[in-house]
């Protein structure tokens, strides 16, 4: 359910609520018992958002980590939409990692701006101290944060590198690539040594040449099913190399390259690679106006063009 300060507080206390939905969280002062009773189920949700724009004050944030920290049932936790502000990003990193408890399945940092601030030093200190918690975390979302810096990208690739438990990670919409191909070196590092990654998305970030590095990657990796590269502005020479990759990977299943900007070229190395590919059911190639009586020719196998989807 919807908890909102103001409105919906009244509400919710009438509830033992199993799932809480957090949205500027502003309590103080008179609000006092108010607060006693939401970190009282807090203790016993299984799914919690905590949805900003919202002030958390150290106190508060100690306060809500405890009970977090106390949760024996918490699958889901969702923080998005916090301000932007080095400073308090570390405070929140900091904070909360300490009250994610063993239970916690899925974790969403969507639009956190955790990373996206003025001051790069501050940047490693405020997501380093929760990847370090996910230990046992299987799925991760951190789209719509910007990782555009060296020391963050070095620690969510090592982190892709060693973790041994995430199933789903998505880094949708993280900038990554429109400064430098240093952004997608480093992921595509720890997805080539990555042993539990099923499903990868990578969609509406800069990756264009970098797709070499993710070729290189799903050539060495031997658990991903699942891979979204669309709109990307991967151009011929980096879908190319990539094809290369798909040519010999074993396991993928779903391969996504909608709105890039290769055209019968970049699609003929796909349908090169697809020959030789014995795993893949889908190519999602949406969105570029390609020649699709042309690639079929090329393809010339009735089984395998049902792998192609135009539009």
């Amino acid at each position: 359910m919807s908890l909102n300060t103001e409105r919906n507080f009244r509400k919710y206390l009438k509830y033992k609520a199993k799932y809480l939905q957090l949205k500027s969280l502003q309590l103080g002062g008179d609000k006092g018992e108010i607060l006693q009773k939401f970190l009282d189920d807090l203790n016993s949700a299984t799914d919690v958002t905590l949805k900003g724009p919202f002030d958390l004050k150290t106190e508060l944030l100690e306060k809500i980590s405890g009970a977090l920290a106390a949760n024996k049932t918490l699958t889901t936790l969702t923080i998005s939409h916090l301000p932007q502000g080095s400073a308090y990003q570390r405070l929140i990193g900091k904070e909360l990692a300490k009250g994610f408890p063993d239970s916690l399945t899925t974790l969403n940092l969507i639009e956190t701006n955790f990373v996206n601030s003025n001051k790069p030093a501050f940047h490693d200190s405020a997501i380093e101290p929760i990847l370090n918690k996910l230990v046992k975390i299987k799925s991760l979302n951190i789209s719509g944060s910007s990782l555009t810096d060296s020391p963050v990208n070095t620690i969510i690739g090592d982190y892709i590198e060693k973790n041994k438990s995430v199933i789903t990670l998505k880094l949708s919409n993280c900038s990554l690539g429109c400064n430098n191909d240093a952004d997608i070196n480093a992921i595509a590092k720890g997805l080539g040594k990555n042993s539990t990654i099923e499903s990868l998305d990578l969609s509406k970030n800069c990756i264009k040449k970098g797709a070499d590095n993710i070729g290189s990657a799903i050539k060495k990796n031997k658990t991903l099913k699942n891979l979204d590269l669309s709109s990307n502005g991967i151009d011929n020479s980096g879908v190319i190399e990539l094809a290369k990759g798909l040519a010999e990977n074993k396991t993928l299943i779903t391969l996504n390259l909608d709105a890039n900007v290769f055209d019968f070229a970049g699609a003929k190395a796909l349908i090169d690679a697809i020959k030789k590919n014995n795993t893949l059911e889908t190519l999602s190639i949406k969105g570029m106006n390609l020649e699709e009586s042309k690639l079929l020719t090329e393809l010339n196998d009735t089984n395998k063009s049902k792998i192609l989807i135009f539009k």
